[in-house]
């Protein structure tokens, strides 16, 4: 398949089933925690009769403070999203309080 007809049957393809991140609440709320968490902890969505399998996103623990700071800050602010900047220390705190405790 050519590039092009990949590029259109990627396009067409329903993604309806999975949330959107055009004006997203967990992309655009004041605290940027619940958004870190899903991307280092992942998430997934529960399957129903209309969708018996339901749809995951992998956890990405391995990602740097600076890289998660960079993604987070990315969705909060791509598809029209309007949402504050996430720092390296930012993510560095996020991270930590997430951390289970002994």
């Amino acid at each position: 398949m050519n590039g092009q007809r990949a590029r259109v049957r990627l396009s067409s393809a329903d993604t309806r089933s999975y949330p959107g991140l055009a004006g997203n609440s967990i992309a655009s709320q004041p605290d940027p925690a619940t958004l870190v968490r899903v991307i280092l902890q992942g998430s997934q969505s529960v399957p129903t009769p209309g969708k018996p399998i339901g749809y995951s996103m992998p956890a990405f623990p391995s990602l740097s403070n600076a890289e998660l700071g960079a993604v987070a800050t990315y969705v909060r602010n791509a598809w029209g999203n309007r949402a504050g900047p996430v720092s390296e220390s930012e993510a560095k705190e996020i991270r930590r309080r997430l951390r289970p405790t002994d």
